[in-house]
């Protein structure tokens, strides 16, 4: 599992945050301004999962398959819904982004969870 995230506070973090994250691979390279390590680490990732982010943006643009998660759609015109879970953008071909709220979160938690057993399902 590989870290995305840049910019972390380690001061703002719990201990249980800390240990978590010294179980994952992290980049040595800027994540914010190295585009170019950047695109050769995320081409070569199976798959990304996400907020709706810069990171999600990246990705998909890198034919990376990415699921992402959100409270809300900003510009549903821009999305196709499939099924009421989840949404695709016209230009992302290879993101999914699943809409929840507090009442849903757990819901979303499981069709990630779902999506990525299946992709790996597939991949093996």
């Amino acid at each position: 599992v590989v870290n995305l995230q840049y910019g972390l506070a380690a001061n703002l973090m719990s201990e249980l945050d800390i240990q978590t994250f010294d179980k994952l691979y992290q980049p040595n390279f800027d994540l914010k301004n190295d585009f170019e390590n950047l695109a050769a680490l995320v081409g070569n990732l199976d798959c990304v999962i996400s907020p709706v982010s810069a990171i999600m943006t990246f990705a998909a643009s890198c034919g990376t398959p990415t699921l992402s998660y959100y409270t809300h759609v900003t510009d549903r015109a821009l999305c196709e819904n499939k099924e009421n879970v989840w949404f695709s953008n016209a230009w992302l071909r290879n993101n999914k982004i699943f809409l929840f709220d507090e009442k849903t979160k757990h819901q979303m938690i499981q069709r990630i969870s779902h999506e990525v057993e299946t992709f790996l399902s597939n991949v093996s």
